[in-house]
């Protein structure tokens, strides 16, 4: 070959066998470092990500640091429809593998108004979803906080692994004390039974003994305003799902510190004081059935005389309404604690003060002014009369007997077991 054509050859194999692949790759690296790229892989990841999650995803920046490993910054999640901030991350690493995947949350806040979405979120869209739980998913959320109006919920460390069985998907998850590293808080466990035609899902919450503030979800349960800015939860709740309803078991769980001038607040009669429920049995079907028995104790209880005629009209204790009479600014009751049993539409109130007080006999229910104020019957009464008592005709507190009385209508519910309380807020 001529020399001059050898010369030819050599350039132009150089052009297009080193310099333009080189030029080619440094225009690749320029782009890929220009914001037109890192805005169009933000938009692209954020539409994606909002597409599986059913939200509107926001984020600072989106890092591919390898082959299946993502660093997202400063992500906030908005509900597409109301558009209203429900949460924000300060940084999420998140890592798929063949066999499994893996996301750490660094500082997640979620907001108590949002939880309903988060619920739909674990429940329907993922657990619920064969396709998003083909391998096994790990999930760390660092300095995690709920936050309401009333107050703030902060917890350590949760963890939270989701494992495909033979017959259905499995969450477990725990939550840590902030204060004392190492205890759990919360533990919880939600179980999608897919063995039978209809698939099912049980659900069990758990405060590990420790009385959770209730403010923190009151954003997410109206009903839980009406129990004061004190109130606190402290047992275990399970839930089964039942065709288009929950069945609800509160059996030993305790809600104390309730103030029950909040949770008198919109009534017609006003009461103030502190109480302490304490379930011993408490199962319920909404519209269907309910089961329960408890006590109820309360201190430095104070209401005026209409409710003291009504309690003695409607529920049949033997009060000595004219001490009332004497007093229309009320008299304060030291010590209010009876003994509850409800069997559908049947309702057994026994008075124990006894068993706070020495002292005192049996069925008292009311004490004050250093003498029993109230007694309790013998006999049971229908269960409606007890909001009969409190709002008269019981036009306010309507719903809740829809739902606590057998007879009444079926109240239509949402797939969150919350929603079988939730939706009863008096109006």
């Amino acid at each position: 070959m001529h020399e001059r054509t050898e010369r030819a050859v050599a350039r132009i194999l150089f052009v297009f066998c080193c310099a333009l692949p080189t030029f080619l790759i440094l225009s690749a690296i320029l782009y890929r470092s220009t914001p037109w790229h890192q805005n169009a892989v933000l938009a692209k990841f954020s539409q994606q990500l909002g597409r599986e999650l059913g939200l509107i995803v926001k984020m600072q920046q989106c890092q591919q640091v390898a082959p299946g490993k993502y660093i997202l910054h400063s992500v906030k999640l908005i509900d597409p429809e109301t558009e209203s901030h429900l949460g924000s991350i300060r940084r999420i690493d998140y890592l798929q593998q063949d066999d499994h995947l893996g996301i750490v949350l660094h500082q997640p806040e979620l907001q108590s108004a949002g939880l309903q979405r988060t619920w739909h979120l674990i429940h329907d869209r993922l657990i619920s979803s064969a396709q998003h739980t083909v391998v096994p998913i790990y999930v760390t959320a660092q300095d995690l906080t709920i936050r309401s109006k009333l107050g703030a919920l902060p917890l350590a460390e949760v963890t939270a692994k989701i494992t495909p069985e033979e017959n259905g998907i499995r969450l477990v998850a725990s939550a840590g004390h902030p204060d004392k590293s190492g205890e759990p808080l919360i533990q919880a466990e939600l179980f999608r039974d897919r063995s039978d035609d209809q698939p099912r899902t049980e659900l069990t919450l758990s405060t590990v003994g420790t009385a959770l503030p209730c403010a923190a979800i009151a954003d997410h349960a109206n009903w839980v305003h009406k129990l004061g800015p004190d109130a606190e939860f402290l047992g275990t709740l399970r839930c089964k799902q039942i065709d288009d309803a929950w069945k609800i078991d509160l059996s030993g769980a305790r809600i104390q510190n309730m103030h029950l001038s909040y949770l008198t607040d919109e009534l017609a009669h006003r009461v103030t004081g502190t109480a302490t429920l304490e379930l011993h049995q408490f199962t319920l079907l909404p519209g269907q059935s309910i089961d329960a028995s408890g006590i109820i104790h309360a201190s430095g209880v104070r209401f005026e005389a209409p409710l003291a005629h009504s309690l003695d009209q409607l529920l049949g204790l033997q009060i000595d309404a004219s001490r009332w009479e004497q007093n229309p600014g009320g008299i304060e009751c030291r010590l209010a604690a009876m003994h509850f049993e409800i069997a559908d539409e049947r309702l057994q109130l026994t008075g124990i003060c006894d068993r706070f007080r020495e002292g005192l006999q049996p069925n008292v229910i009311l004490f004050g002014a250093g003498t029993a104020l109230a007694m309790t019957p013998e006999s049971s009464i229908r269960s409606d009369r007890v909001t009969a008592v409190l709002s008269p005709p019981s036009r306010m507190l309507n719903r809740w007997n829809q739902v606590l009385l057998p007879t009444a209508p079926r109240v239509q519910l949402s797939t969150a077991p919350s929603a079988s309380i939730r939706g009863v807020r008096p109006r």
